[in-house]
């Protein structure tokens, strides 16, 4: 198959499709974004965020920046304090491709952290809408955090229900997230605990119901949660017509970070056009704080890992999953049953709907034996 990328909103890019999926991919930073889901009634869903920018409007801006949309690997996750390029090389550099066929995708690069290499496969199934990626880490040594990183985009006019499984800890970002020195703004309290995404507490005293996303504008904030069993985990925001919705083992991705942006950033290459976003990150790592932050496991106490401890010489898989089902009206997921024996997950809405959503969830398990929680 031809593998000559395409320019699209600016960047190279090489395609992937299914008879229900077509997914794009950055050559730089492994970004993947457009991704178009089809519907049984022939529309299409399309929740992932393209950047109010092109790469070319800023030069000067690391890699990520200038690219920045959809879903990308990150390693390690976050920046330490003065560090300019976050996330590292798997989200900035450049990703050779090894293999390619209709519907999947292998890529590698090589020397991340002066230490090891990463393989990466993306790779859709007739049948199901889902996106499935694995990142195959070689030749590392010592802890690192790591995580996902999608970004969805939210429709004007639209506000999304916003459900998870159930967390045993939740809490805003430890670090003043939004930094007013730059003109920034945030709404949420700095540090604070909380038990429902219907009552995150805010700076100025009260509360906010996140279970509908966007809130308000001018806002950039970041909040962490971890489900409270170990095994599957899933975070779905509703649109009209469909639910999306990621899932992962929480043994390889321990946590999930949401970073709420909605025009807080005054300054370039944001000048307030990143509006109606939200990144649901699900992350090995301590919220965004760096690698020297999530490396010092600070909620080991609370039974919460935020690095893994890499060993050289021996390989680590990582698998996420994130996908898209039909559903009638906007209610919240309230429930996500893996079908056993089945590539099946059985969907339970609010308002009593179930749907059976195609989805390879005995996938996202088989490797836990090489993690350890």
């Amino acid at each position: 198959m031809n593998s000559t990328p395409v320019p699209l909103h600016g960047e190279p890019s090489v395609k992937i499709q299914s008879d229900l999926t077509t997914a794009w991919l950055t050559l730089r930073g492994g970004h993947i974004a457009p991704v178009d889901f089809r519907l049984d009634d022939g529309m299409l869903a399309q929740p992932y965020s393209l950047a109010p920018w092109e790469p070319s409007d800023y030069p000067e801006q690391p890699p990520i920046l200038q690219i920045l949309r959809g879903d990308f690997f990150c390693l390690p996750f976050g920046a330490d304090p003065g560090q300019t390029c976050p996330h590292g090389d798997p989200a900035n550099a450049r990703w050779q491709i090894t293999k390619q066929d209709e519907s999947s995708l292998a890529l590698a690069q090589k020397d991340i952290s002066n230490q090891g290499c990463i393989k990466k496969r993306v790779h859709l199934s007739k049948g199901q809408r889902v996106l499935y990626q694995e990142h195959l880490l070689d030749g590392f040594d010592g802890p690192f955090c790591y995580g996902h990183h999608p970004i969805l985009h939210i429709p004007k006019g639209v506000s999304c229900p916003l459900r998870t499984s159930a967390f045993k800890f939740a809490q805003t970002c430890p670090s003043r997230f939004a930094n007013p020195e730059l003109g920034e703004h945030g709404c949420l309290a700095q540090g604070a605990r909380f038990d429902s995404l219907s009552a995150v507490p805010l700076a100025n005293g009260g509360t906010l119901d996140l279970r509908q996303y966007p809130h308000q504008s001018d806002c950039e904030d970041l909040l962490m949660l971890t489900p409270a069993e170990t095994g599957l985990a899933w975070t779905a925001l509703t649109f009209p017509g469909y639910v999306w919705l990621s899932l992962r083992s929480t043994v390889q991705f321990p946590s999930t970070v949401l970073w709420l942006s909605n025009g807080g950033r005054p300054q370039p290459p944001w000048d307030g056009r990143h509006t109606r976003r939200i990144g649901v990150e699900d992350v090995c790592a301590y919220f965004a704080e760096g690698p020297a932050a999530s490396t010092r496991q600070p909620l080991s106490n609370e039974g919460i890992k935020t690095a893994h401890h890499f060993t050289s010489g021996k390989t680590v898989l990582l698998r996420h999953a994130q996908g898209v089902h039909p559903v009638k009206g906007q209610p919240g997921l309230a429930e996500l049953q893996p079908v056993e024996g089945e590539q099946t997950a059985k969907l339970i809405f609010e308002d009593g709907q179930a749907a059976y959503m195609p989805m390879d969830w005995h996938w996202l398990l088989e490797p836990d034996q090489g993690l350890s929680q």
